[in-house]
């Protein structure tokens, strides 16, 4: 299990180079020695699979501890298989796989051609982008930033940071114990936190699910479905023709921002507040207990399914001034694959 930072880089080379630095924190010197003695940095393999192990494992004890930061240069075609308990990954211009499993590490990832798997039990950030392959992030952390990823992502975990995400290309699925998303394309951006999620450009059909956030979306197409348990909504489409929407909130005042010019079937409702209709005829106002509704139909469309059980709801015409919501601003093992390592520099 390595200890320490690691940055591995791809290049036009049939070698691998390990360059860094080791340290090793003991209370003498005696202790030091003996821990360097028992626990060797070494290189092994052959042209088709190169093993780099520091046995920081091998050193028990507390009152020793052995680091090592290495600057790695392998083939663009090498596949990257990471274990360690402690310290930063920052891998680029890889095109094969590359996993990571480690009990704490930040994880940078650019330029990747192939697959990345990530499977980290504590993380401060993680961040990615330009990875051709699938993405998939399981564990517990802060900061996640994905931006031109072209395969599917798979996110599984706590993540209690800024969740950013850009330019995807296929599927997204996240699952967290207070939050869920999914949706099929992400031409625009999402970005969501403690508080606060907000979205543009998101192709679905999309589904959100979540306990205490304000939501914004704009400029969504396709199907969408969101189930809030504490928060605000506001709903911009933007585009016509218009697609099916489905959204509750226990709690919180909802807007609907409904393009010029498109057909649907609306019901808006509260059951404890009050409604606006800014939209106008033929769309009605109706009371109902302790709420009210807006009903109605502008011809042959979707149903637009709204209500809060306690809050306002507000139906208007969308305008020229409505523009896209915006995000604000968020033991090593390296096996490589037959291809050509005829030598190994360190």
């Amino acid at each position: 299990s390595f200890r320490g930072n690691a940055l591995i880089t791809g290049a036009d080379t049939d070698t691998v180079k390990v360059t860094g630095h080791r340290s090793i924190r003991s209370l003498d010197q005696n202790g030091a020695d003996n821990a360097n003695r028992v626990a060797p940095f070494e290189i092994a393999g052959d042209a088709n699979d190169v093993t780099i192990r520091n046995n920081q494992e091998r050193v028990s004890g507390g009152n020793v501890r052995l680091t090592a930061d290495m600057e790695i240069v392998v083939p663009k075609g090498a596949v990257i298989e990471a274990h360690g308990r402690y310290g930063d990954f920052d891998i680029t211009d890889v095109n094969g796989n590359v996993e990571i499993i480690s009990d704490n590490a930040g994880v940078r990832l650019q330029n990747l051609g192939g697959d990345a798997r990530l499977d980290l039990r504590r993380s401060d950030v993680i961040r990615a982008s330009g990875v051709k392959g699938a993405l998939d992030v399981k564990g517990t952390g802060s900061d996640i930033d994905l931006s031109g990823i072209q395969g599917a992502v798979t996110i599984n975990g706590t993540y209690s940071g800024v969740i950013q995400f850009r330019a995807l290309e296929k599927p997204m699925r996240y699952k967290g114990p207070q939050t869920e998303l999914s949706f099929e394309k992400l031409p625009g951006q999402v970005r969501f936190a403690l508080g606060d999620f907000t979205g543009s450009g998101i192709v679905g059909p999309t589904t959100l699910s979540t306990r205490s956030k304000d939501i914004q979306l704009s400029d969504f197409t396709n199907s969408l479905e969101i189930s809030l348990q504490r928060g605000d909504i506001e709903l911009r489409p933007m585009r016509v023709p218009m697609s099916r929407i489905d959204v509750t909130t226990r709690s919180g005042d909802i807007e609907l921002a409904i393009p010029q010019n498109a057909k649907f079937d609306l019901n808006a409702s509260t059951a404890r507040g009050d409604v606006t209709n800014d939209y106008g005829s033929p769309l009605r106002t109706e009371n109902e207990n302790r709420g009210a509704a807006i009903k109605g139909s502008t011809g042959a469309g979707p149903a637009l399914n709204i209500r809060t059980e306690r809050g306002q709801v507000v139906v208007r015409k969308a305008s020229s001034d409505d523009k896209p919501m915006s995000s604000q601003d968020t033991q090593t093992q390296v096996p490589v694959p037959a291809g050509g390592l005829k030598k190994i520099e360190q």
